[in-house]
């Protein structure tokens, strides 16, 4: 059934803008609709205590989420069980820097590094297996990112740092296992997405000394890009945030360090809590207004399980980004 909300309709309320003409998600959605980058940063600020809650408690929005999360682990448990794949390749100290790549037949294969969510706090690199299933026989190699949970004592900057280290080791090794690492597209769900932005908004020529190495494209669903609002919610009493900390941790802040030809695709489902809507609209915009590229996809009938859990069928628009930013063909219909 379609949601009652109209996106655009619902952006407008978000955002504080009075009146708004339709626009393709290619657009600079926040300037379209009459706000500055002020007034949408700081629009959450206009919510109290409790609607401020229930917009970031998200997994309260969808009934069956475990149900869903035990789709994603079943059907990458049987990913596993039949791909060529090398797991647990260490790049970093700690014991959660580990990597699982499932290598594309061909040499110079587009790689998908694909960091998964869990608000920081939960959820595997194992679980997301499946998404392996789909693009390693179309042609791209997949490295899935694991990395240390909060529970470890990292803070959400620390675990920024540690997909910094593993992207910096798949452009440094991709050769080793027949990838292409000037095409390393970078993709994440919810705080995946948020640390695939962290990826994205690096300066790579300083760290690899090459632009050449930076990400081809991140693909950010779901995602948190500016991380204040999550001081005001119980959440932060598992991720601990400070404001120091919160802003170290924003991407929104450091798009400027991104590589100029890093495209952005940034996606949110319309059954997601208005806070979600803004932060995706918010990092859009902020990315066009900077003169780098990038697109907005809003999905209105999906939420923020939904979405991951269709990513693989073949009709679906989220399935379509993610072949175009590899270069791969897309399936063939039955």
């Amino acid at each position: 059934m379609r949601h009652p909300y109209n996106v655009l309709a619902m952006l407008t309320f978000v955002l504080g803008a009075h009146a708004a003409q339709a626009q393709t998600p290619s657009h600079d959605t926040a300037s379209a609709l009459g706000v500055s980058a002020a007034q949408a940063r700081d629009a959450w600020k206009r919510l109290d205590q409790p609607a401020l809650e229930r917009a970031l408690a998200i997994e309260a929005t969808v009934p069956n989420v475990e149900s869903i999360l035990r789709s994603y682990a079943e059907r990458s448990s049987a990913a596993r069980a039949t791909l060529k794949a090398t797991l647990d390749v260490p790049y970093g100290a700690l014991p959660a820097e580990r990597l699982d790549i499932f290598p594309a037949d061909r040499p110079g294969a587009p790689i998908l590094l694909y960091i998964h969510g869990g608000g920081w706090a939960r959820s595997r690199k194992e679980d997301w297996s499946y998404i392996a299933a789909h693009f390693v026989p179309r042609g791209a190699t997949v490295v899935l990112v694991g990395y240390p949970l909060v529970q470890s004592g990292a803070s959400v900057a620390d675990i920024g740092d540690s997909t910094r280290r593993a992207y910096e080791w798949v452009a440094r090794h991709a050769d080793t296992f027949g990838g292409n690492p000037r095409h390393i597209v970078v993709a994440g769900n919810s705080a995946g997405a948020h640390l695939s932005a962290v990826v994205a908004t690096t300066d790579w020529h300083r760290r690899l000394g090459s632009s050449a190495l930076a990400p081809a494209a991140v693909i950010a669903v779901s995602g948190v890009f500016d991380m204040e609002p999550h001081l005001r919610v119980p959440h932060n009493k598992v991720i601990k945030l400070d404001l120091p900390t919160a802003r170290r941790a924003s991407p929104l802040d450091f798009i400027a360090d991104a590589d100029p030809r890093t495209r952005l695709v940034a996606v949110v489902g319309g059954r997601e809590t208005p806070e979600f809507v803004r932060q995706s609209v918010l990092f859009h915009s902020a990315w066009l207004q900077s003169g780098r590229r990038g697109d907005l996809l809003l999905l209105g009938d999906e939420d923020h399980f939904s979405i991951m859990a269709r990513m693989a069928d073949p009709s679906h628009p989220l399935t379509a980004v993610f072949h175009a930013a590899l270069g791969i063909s897309p399936p063939q219909a039955p």
